[in-house]
């Protein structure tokens, strides 16, 4: 049985949770974790060099399993603008500008699911179960963000979203 790669692209912001989640268990899968966790300081190449060669091959397959990651022309663009040195072989220096530059939540993204959580509708999902698991995702996404929404207002937009299809006469 071959092996099962969990890596995802990253496509941005948007799936960058996931994409971190799924890197870093590919990552501990193939004991190589501790290259994007800790500065793993660089054997003496003359005193140590089977310990020198392990390191540089180990560094350079996590590297290999990061830049697998990064084919999205919006995401590499994003950290050249930032200053990724594509030069370098370093998987912590390119995993830590990937989660400082690419992990930011901008305001653009924060209108899309603020307006994304208040325009759900219940009609347009099979089930209510699956209505639900959306509206939660969302209502973490919109906390993830900073964004803060008082309760009753909460319920309200709840209230909103399903009312069209189960018809209620709820007072508050």
């Amino acid at each position: 049985m071959g092996e099962i790669s969990s890596l995802i692209p990253l496509k941005g912001e948007s799936n960058v949770a996931n994409w971190n989640r799924a890197l870093r268990c590919e990552l501990a899968c193939a004991d190589l974790l501790v290259y994007v966790t800790k500065d793993v300081t660089e054997p003496n190449k003359v005193t140590k060099p089977d310990e020198h060669k392990i390191w540089r091959t180990d560094r350079a397959k996590a590297m290999k399993i990061i830049q697998a990651t990064l084919k999205d022309d919006k995401v590499t663009t994003t950290l050249s603008i930032n200053g990724w040195d594509q030069n370098s072989t370093d998987p912590k220096y390119l995993y830590d500008l990937i989660r400082k530059t690419v992990g930011k939540v901008t305001n653009e993204a924060r209108a899309d699911i603020l307006e994304e959580y208040t325009s759900l509708r219940r009609a347009n999902f099979d089930s209510m179960a699956s209505f639900l698991v959306r509206y939660d995702l969302l209502r973490k996404r919109v906390a993830e963000c900073g964004l803060k929404i008082d309760e009753k207002v909460e319920v309200l937009n709840l209230y909103n979203m399903v009312k069209r299809q189960y018809i209620v006469d709820a007072k508050f």
